[in-house]
């Protein structure tokens, strides 16, 4: 049997200033989470949802997030699929309480409507 593994690809949220908040966000932990995000990253591209070392989460609309621990502690990336492989990797956080905290859900929620009006 054949398993057909689609590659995703994953862009990262820009300002329109040009920043990525979410590349200065990785750039700012300690080099083993930097390594974990990396590692993320590469298996979300290789094995889309399919990636299970993850969690995929619904969180407002199509305001998704992927969870998933690291040394420093556990991490929440929002993100939005803009096409049927491509994912916008809107906010990066970590994760200090069992429900999303509201002013991040709202950042994430800006940041997506900006990335679907494109």
């Amino acid at each position: 049997m054949d398993i057909l593994v689609h590659d995703m690809l994953i862009h990262f949220y820009e300002t329109t200033s040009g920043r990525s908040p979410v590349e200065d966000f990785i750039e700012a932990l300690q080099k083993p989470d930097q390594a974990r995000f990396a590692e993320v990253i590469v298996g979300i591209e290789k094995h889309g949802f399919g990636y299970s070392r993850v969690q995929f989460k619904p969180l407002r609309g199509k305001l998704w997030e992927v969870k998933f621990s690291a040394q420093g502690g556990g991490y929440r990336v929002a993100y939005v699929m803009v096409s049927g492989e491509e994912m916008v990797w809107l906010h990066a956080f970590k994760k200090s309480s069992q429900k999303t905290p509201q002013k991040e859900l709202d950042l994430a929620e800006k940041r997506m409507k900006e990335v679907l009006e494109l």
